[in-house]
C-alpha cells in the first residue's frame, strides 16, 4: 500500500503537510503496523497558533495517534484514502484533538484522481 505525502505516493511515509499553509502537519511518523487493511503509527504533530500571526505564532508538538485506512485503486495501485489523527498534549485553543482527511491524489481541476 501506498499513501499520499508530499505530492507523492510513498511507501510507510514519514511526514504528512496537513495545511495548505504549512501550520500543521505530522513528522517523525514511525508505523507500528502498515500493509493491511488499516494502517496505524505514532508521530509528533505540529501546530502553530499563529497568535498574533503565523510568522510570529508559537509552535506547539504534541504526540499523535496515526490511522490510515479506505483502501483504493488509484492506477493500479492500492492507496490508503484517508488518514485520521488523534493529538495528546498541548495545543492551541479551539484547535481540533481529532480530525481526518481525504489522501486521495487531486488532480489540476481539483478532483480526485482515484
Amino acid at each position: 500500500m501506498r499513501a499520499l505525502g508530499e505530492d507523492k505516493l510513498y511507501y510507510r511515509p514519514h511526514f504528512f503537510l496537513l495545511s495548505g499553509d504549512g501550520t500543521f502537519g505530522l513528522n517523525r511518523v514511525r508505523w507500528t503496523r502498515y500493509d493491511g487493511a488499516v494502517a496505524r503509527g505514532t508521530a509528533r504533530a505540529f501546530v502553530n497558533d499563529c497568535i498574533p500571526y503565523c510568522a510570529a505564532g508559537h509552535i506547539d508538538r504534541p504526540r499523535a495517534r496515526v490511522t490510515l485506512s479506505k483502501v483504493v485503486d488509484c492506477n493500479g495501485t492500492p492507496i490508503y484514502a484517508r488518514l485520521e489523527y488523534a493529538l495528546v498534549g498541548p495545543l492551541p485553543k479551539a484547535f481540533p484533538r481529532r480530525g481526518g482527511y481525504s489522501m486521495r491524489p487531486l488532480g489540476a481541476d481539483g478532483k480526485p484522481e482515484c
